[in-house]
Formats: C-alpha cells, structure tokens, sequence
C-alpha cells in the first residue's frame, strides 16, 4: 500500500564504481538560452528544458528531460529513462520514454566527458501516433551518420544535441541546447 506524504528515504548512497565514468553528468542542468528546434512537420522552434540526472547507487544513472515554451512556460516534451555503461568498456546505453508514447534505445560510447550515441530501436504504445521513424539511420546507400544525440561539457556547462534523421541527412541542424 502506498499513502501519501514525504518519504524519510535515505541519504543519497554511494555511486556505483560501474557508473563513476558518468559521473559529470550528474546534476539538474538548465537550458540558456533557449534550445533551436527543427522537425518535418513543425514550424523550426524554441524550447527550455531542465534535464536531471540522478543516481541511486545501482549501476545506472536516471535522468528525465523536460522541455517548456521560453515565453508561455507551457510543457511540451517530456523524456525520463535509465542510461548504463557496459562493465569495463566505454560502451553505454539509453533507454528513454516519452510523453508521447513513443520509446527509444539508443547505444553509443563514452570517452571522457563526451558520449556520443545513435538510436537503436524506437517502439510506440498502440494509442500512441505512429513515430516517421522505427529506428534512427541512413537511407539505403548514405553513409551511417553522426552520432544521433552527443553530450559533453564546456565551461561548467553540459552540452547536449540531437539530430531527427527527417533532417539530418538533409543537412539541416541538429537541436542543441547548452545547458547550465
């Protein structure tokens, strides 16, 4: 039975040794300024977003993503998932879900302070619109792309972008956002 209420919860234990590669990560980071989106079937946009990423000892990081209109403050995506890193690789994981319904697995490396990762898999619940995309990757015949979503940190910052392959093989920018 669940009721309601603050939970006395412990402390915030001690991190996974498996997990310590990620650690710059960790923390609430803000959006400034406003990230530049571009998707096929919207108008190029604008967003806020304020990205947690957490741990609670096991051997992942949690995160979740949450964008809002710069002017309204309206929410708009919503993003939470685990990311894991394979033991004694730089190899790492996402697994992400959104607030539309849709899923995604996307596998990558760490090396430093920068990750870089592709998508793998995307899935959808079945009330969910169909996604334009099953997995993110090259028309027969392109070279396989950049990494879909990179992440790093710059003065103090963490840096993120992701490419939609709607665009990305026509060369058009990805969505970045510089987060502090």
């Amino acid at each position: 039975m669940l009721s309601g209420g603050q939970s006395p919860g412990p402390e915030t234990p001690k991190m996974s040794p498996l997990i310590e590669p990620l650690s710059w990560m960790l923390g609430t980071w803000l959006s400034e300024p406003p990230g530049h989106g571009v998707y096929p079937s919207l108008q190029p946009f604008h967003y806020l977003e304020e990205v947690h990423i957490s741990h609670v000892g096991q051997p992942m990081l949690n995160f979740s993503f949450n964008a809002f209109h710069p002017d309204t403050k309206k929410p708009m995506h919503r993003e939470c998932g685990f990311i894991r890193l394979k033991p004694d690789s730089n190899k790492v994981a996402f697994v992400s879900a959104q607030n539309t319904g849709i899923v995604e697995m996307e596998e990558g490396e760490v090396n430093g302070q920068e990750l870089c990762i592709t998508s793998h898999s995307i899935a959808r619940m079945s009330l969910a619109a169909e996604p334009p995309v099953e997995q993110v990757k090259p028309p027969r015949g392109l070279p396989v792309p950049e990494p879909a979503r990179e992440w790093g940190t710059t003065e103090g910052s963490l840096v993120t972008s992701r490419r939609s392959p709607s665009y990305q093989w026509a060369n058009g920018p990805p969505c970045a956002v510089c987060l502090h």
